[in-house]
């Protein structure tokens, strides 16, 4: 009789995000796949075992990616993984998630503060070349392969493309985008377009820019995705496949230490 290692891996099947009405995709959920404090070398922006050291970013993260055939097809070579074991059939529809936030629900968005500086593990565990690109801010690409990039040949990005068995280490400071001309809802207009509302009003129809812009927008939300357009999709129905929200907000207020009342003494 086959164990199957419950605590290492975690099948679903469930849409890529919640509330979507499309086909169903089937998640993996690999839990014992922390690279982060095992690659040597990494002290300028990882923590190592052997340093221990405070890293000036927090690290979120994991990702990896699928062949993707047909859509998000899987093919035999992704059941041939290392521990974890991973059940796969050929046919199944698969998304791998490699997370190490304790977090078992691959719905779950990348969750950041504004200003806060994220690193991003992508990880290419098939066959087909992946363009991997980001909404909203830019990354700047500090290693490749378990190897740090001198910070000489370092730049900012919103597309890496990762290889077969590649490996990209991203930091993204996620500045706020709530600003006028920031974001798409209240982006700068072209003045080379200023007639068409006079040409619009003729047809009786007139478009009005609301105020108040931030009221709602505390929270931006940004998608990160294949640039194959195709690999967006559960079997042709989109969205799906390989995409993921970045959701972006105000940093909470840290938690107020307790205070003790003018001389009393401390409990023992």
């Amino acid at each position: 009789m086959k164990k199957r290692m419950l605590a290492l891996s975690l099948a679903m099947t469930m849409p890529l995000f919640s509330g979507q009405a499309s086909a169903q995709v089937r998640h993996l959920y690999l839990a014992a796949t922390d690279g982060y404090h095992n690659l040597p070398d990494h002290n300028t922006y990882g923590i190592t075992p052997a340093t221990l050291a405070a890293a000036p970013y927090r690290k979120v993260y994991m990702r990896g990616f699928c062949d993707d055939v047909d859509g998000t097809q899987a093919v035999p070579g992704c059941a041939n993984m290392p521990a974890p074991i991973i059940d796969v059939t050929q046919g199944d529809d698969v998304f791998v998630h490699l997370r190490n936030i304790g977090n078992a629900n691959p719905n779950a968005p990348v969750d950041a503060h504004y200003n806060e500086r994220v690193l991003m593990r992508t990880i290419n565990i098939g066959y087909a070349e992946v363009p991997w690109h980001a909404h909203g801010w830019h990354f700047t690409r500090v290693g490749k392969d378990a190897n740090p990039i001198a910070p000489a040949n370092q730049k900012q990005e919103y597309t890496v493309h990762i290889g077969s068995g590649e490996t990209h280490d991203l930091i993204t400071k996620f500045k706020d985008l709530r600003t006028t001309g920031s974001y798409a809802s209240n982006s700068m207009i072209s003045t080379q377009g200023s007639g068409l509302n006079e040409i619009a009003a003729a047809w009786g129809v007139y478009g009005v820019d609301p105020a108040a812009h931030d009221n709602n927008l505390d929270v931006q939300w940004y998608p990160i995705h294949s640039h194959n357009d195709y690999n967006v999709t559960n079997n042709g129905a989109y969205p799906g496949g390989m995409a993921v929200l970045v959701r972006a907000s105000v940093a909470p207020p840290p938690a107020a230490s307790p205070v003790r009342q003018r001389g009393s003494a401390p409990r023992r």
